[in-house]
């Protein structure tokens, strides 16, 4: 009878079984090390990160209550009838104002309050930089008020500068401001070679048409307008004028069609052509 070895058998370890278990251990062994060490590099880029931010809340900190942050510098761009003190002044910065504090739309407001500035924009540059560049208004023309000489800008407002204006003389419109407006409307229309040819405008209102404006040319002849069409027509004066003989000045009336009567007798029709009486 052979003997019974089931359960000897079943309590028997398999070498291979073993062999595999013990690489298992040596491989876990192995990696613990490695594992720790990924853990501390985790944990000092933590570190360093937390670090550099507090440095950097610190600098931040220590700007803003550092003279650094109070404004320095403003440089001003763009203007011409305007002095860049003006300027500077009317915006209400000092060098006690903190740049970063400064806001924007309240110097805008306040600098599109004087009369010859149309539009500005603001430029900030850290850490204590400001630009300003302002857009003005054009200067057409020169206005008659009384004893003294203004500015005409183009939106019909008035400038005590009256520096390097290349334009006519306006006259006749105090206590007008809207004639006057409607002036400056009309003389932006008119081409600037043009515009500069006219050597006065006076306002000289009649029944038949409240508009009505008489102009002196620089080639001596006298135009006659109206402020409804005046740029309208002006554009077509250097063609008109070829048709008149330059040795015959006169009236050109340009109120309803067009009129040319010569100082000294004669006239003529739309044609433009010079008639005799």
């Amino acid at each position: 009878m052979l003997p019974f070895t089931h359960g000897v058998s079943r309590g028997r370890t398999v070498p291979s079984e073993v062999d595999s278990l013990a690489g298992k251990v040596v491989s876990i062994e192995d990696r613990i090390p490695k594992l720790k060490q990924q853990r501390r590099k985790k944990t000092n880029r933590k570190i360093l990160m937390f670090i550099v931010l507090f440095f950097l809340l610190l600098l931040v900190v220590a700007y803003f209550y550092s003279p650094l942050s109070r404004v320095g510098q403003i440089t001003v761009t763009g203007q011409e009838a305007v002095s860049e003190e003006t300027v500077i002044e009317k915006s209400g910065i000092t060098d006690k104002d903190l740049i970063w504090t400064l806001q924007k739309k309240k110097i805008r407001d306040a600098l599109q309050s004087i009369p010859e500035i149309k539009s500005v924009s603001i430029r900030l540059k850290y850490p204590n930089r400001l630009f300003i560049h302002v857009k003005e208004y054009e200067r057409i023309a020169l206005v008659k008020s009384g004893n003294r000489f203004y500015s005409l800008l183009e939106n019909g407002g008035l400038s005590a500068n009256t520096e390097g204006i290349d334009g006519p003389v306006l006259s006749g419109f105090d206590g007008s401001e809207k004639r006057l407006k409607s002036a400056a409307g009309q003389l932006k229309k008119i081409r600037p070679e043009i515009r500069n040819s006219i050597s006065e405008m006076i306002y000289a209102p009649k029944e038949t048409d409240a508009n009505r404006v008489v102009l002196y040319m620089n080639d001596s002849y006298e135009v006659h307008g109206t402020l409804r069409t005046l740029a309208e027509k002006m554009n077509y004066y250097p063609d008109l004028v070829k048709q008149i003989d330059p040795k015959v000045k006169g009236v050109i009336d340009l109120e309803v069609g067009l009129f040319f009567q010569p100082y000294h007798g004669g006239s003529s029709g739309e044609d433009g052509e010079t008639g005799e009486n």
